[in-house]
């Protein structure tokens, strides 16, 4: 069973973002699943890799967007979003280096940071990049 569930509530309207958040929650439900199915650290790391490398993609296509349009709320979010990827880094050096494990507690961080800065932050941009014409 999935442990984040894409649902409309979470669209922002602008087609690359969402098939980007789309890619965000396949790739915490394969770390998910992997972890519940007892895969090898290896495994688990590569997967981990795998969505940090999505989100830093991710949180550069959204803020080359801000730039284009000038976005006022840019910095706000841009700051927000060096939070989260420092967080996830830091999940991903303590998970390398045999500090953490992945349980069930990090997979709901995992989903909650995810959900909670789409339905916050994400829809507050998408607006004012939809004001500009951004589809």
């Amino acid at each position: 069973m999935p442990i984040a569930i894409w649902s409309d509530e979470y669209s922002v309207q602008i087609k690359d973002i969402d098939d980007q958040h789309r890619g965000l929650v396949v790739l915490i439900n394969s770390l998910y699943d992997a972890m519940q199915a007892g895969k090898s650290r290896e495994e688990l790391g590569e997967l981990l890799g795998s969505l940090v490398d999505h989100t830093e993609f991710h949180f550069h296509t959204e803020e080359r967007l801000f730039r284009v349009i000038a976005y006022k709320g840019g910095p706000e979010h841009v700051a927000e979003h060096t939070r989260l990827i420092d967080q996830v880094h830091e999940l991903q050096l303590n998970y390398e280096s045999g500090q953490t494990v992945l349980t069930l507690e990090v997979m709901k961080f995992l989903r909650t940071w995810f959900t909670d800065h789409i339905t916050g932050m994400d829809k507050r941009a998408a607006r004012h990049l939809a004001g500009h014409g951004v589809r």
